[in-house]
């Protein structure tokens, strides 16, 4: 192969991996401004204990005496 061509090739390489690196650095300094986001919706203690009562109800209800 030509070495001119080859060099050529590793500079536009060297140049898209530069330019990829940087792209990853400006979108991860945006990601770390932004809030966390919880992965799902999670129910505060008050629901936990609305819900768990309201289940409770419903089995005293249900079950026959």
């Amino acid at each position: 192969m030509n070495p001119y061509f080859t060099e050529a090739l590793a500079r536009d390489r060297r140049a898209d991996m530069v330019q990829h690196a940087e792209e990853h650095r400006r979108l991860n300094a945006a990601a770390a401004t932004e809030p966390a986001a919880p992965r799902w919706p999670c129910p505060s203690p008050s629901e936990i204990r609305a819900r768990l009562a309201a289940l409770l109800a419903q089995r005293r209800t249900a079950l026959p005496l």
